[in-house]
C-alpha cells in the first residue's frame, strides 16, 4: 500500500503553468505548486468544470469525514442503530445509516 501523503488543501484552479487549451490547472494554495492538469474527451468547459470538482471534493474531503463519524456517534449515543426502522425524514434510520457507513468506507478507501 502506498504510504505517500498527498498534497496538503486548500486546492485551487489555476491557469498557470503555461496554458492548458483542452482544461485546466490545479495548484496548492499554500506553495503555488501544480497538482494536475485537466484535459480529456469533454472538451475545455467538462476539463474546467472537472478540475474544479476536484478542487472542492479534496477541499472538503477531511472536513466531511469528520462531520459523518460526528453523525455516526450522535446516532448511536441518541439509540439510533443500523437495525433502527424508524422512519425520518430523510428516510429510514437503517438506509441513512448505511449511507453514512457507505460513504465513510469509500472516504477511507487508498
Amino acid at each position: 500500500m502506498n504510504t505517500t501523503k498527498h498534497t496538503p488543501t486548500p486546492w485551487e484552479t489555476c491557469d498557470a503553468y503555461g496554458p492548458v487549451p483542452n482544461g485546466q490547472n490545479v495548484k496548492a494554495s499554500a506553495d503555488d505548486k501544480m497538482i494536475c492538469s485537466t484535459t480529456g474527451y469533454y472538451g475545455r468547459a467538462g476539463a474546467i468544470a472537472n478540475a474544479g470538482f476536484i478542487v472542492k471534493a479534496c477541499n472538503a474531503h477531511e472536513l466531511l469525514v469528520e462531520a459523518l463519524q460526528d453523525a455516526r456517534e450522535l446516532l448511536a449515543l441518541n439509540g439510533i442503530t443500523a437495525d433502527d426502522t424508524a422512519d425520518y425524514g430523510s428516510g429510514r434510520a437503517d438506509e441513512v445509516i448505511g449511507r453514512i457507513d457507505a460513504a465513510l468506507i469509500m472516504a477511507r478507501m487508498g
